[in-house]
């Protein structure tokens, strides 16, 4: 038919999402890989946010923690919130390809496949919030390398692939086993 498959590697970013997650399966491997790659960026993005932050921007991390928190709102409202922190993060940094990158992840993270994924694990987004009020904390009584260490573990929580998968995942029965 003279079509020309090119080499996976070739592909843009932004069919990550249906390679991820398709025919309602979860690519635990290559979402592995994406986090791989994601992780010490974040970290990085993170630190530096926290080092040059002012005091509006705690407060508008705060507005999005309050979202996070609120147990009346709708998943995805909450999620909504959770992905706009990385932008909050990289606007921190006032380094602008910080703030082009989180927001190609913002979008990465809202394309349908994603948001599919994300309903399949049913993630409790307020899981996140005692990390978040620990880097608050942390930043209120001056321990600023303590912040760093919350604002990574909540990073490292929030985008784990294998932890996600635990929760939404049941523990298979043994064979023969009642129900």
């Amino acid at each position: 038919d003279g079509a020309t498959v090119q080499p996976l590697v070739d592909a843009t970013l932004d069919t990550l999402g249906a390679m991820i997650f398709h025919g309602g399966h979860l690519d635990t491997a290559l979402l592995g890989e994406m986090r791989e790659v994601l992780m010490p960026l974040l970290f990085d993005m993170g630190r530096l946010a926290l080092e040059r932050r002012q005091p509006a921007d705690l407060e508008r991390v705060r507005a999005l923690r309050a979202t996070i928190a609120d147990e009346s709102l709708d998943t995805e409202t909450r999620f909504t919130a959770v992905r706009e922190l990385p932008v909050v993060l990289a606007d921190m940094t006032h380094n602008r390809v910080w703030q082009m990158l989180a927001r190609r992840v913002r979008a990465f993270l809202t394309s349908p496949p994603m948001v599919a994924a994300r309903q399949r694990l049913r993630r409790d987004p307020g899981r996140f919030v005692p990390l978040l009020d620990a880097c608050l904390d942390c930043l209120a009584a001056g321990r600023e390398a303590k912040a760093v260490a919350c604002l990574q573990d909540l990073i490292r929580l929030v985008g784990d692939p294998l932890h996600a998968v635990s929760d939404a995942a049941p523990t298979p029965q043994k064979r023969g086993a009642r129900t």
